[in-house]
């Protein structure tokens, strides 16, 4: 599969994640907003070292992406 897919995914995440994870600090508060990217940035990025498909890859490069706006 193609390197450059992480890449892709990932900024897709982000992109996601603005619309979305940036509106949870709007209305609860930096704090919140930074706990719930965090918890998710930080246990997606534990399942990446233990997987061994490309595709589940993909998907934690996505997830991981969502997470990174929060912080």
């Amino acid at each position: 599969m193609a390197v450059g897919f992480f890449g892709s995914f990932f900024l897709a995440g982000i992109v996601l994640g603005s619309i979305t994870v940036t509106r949870i600090g709007d209305i609860y508060g930096r704090r919140p907003g930074f706990i719930f990217g965090l918890i998710i940035q930080s246990s997606v990025t534990l399942a990446f070292l233990f997987t061994t498909s490309h595709y589940y890859a993909y998907a934690f490069c996505f997830i991981i992406g969502f997470g990174v706006t929060g912080k």
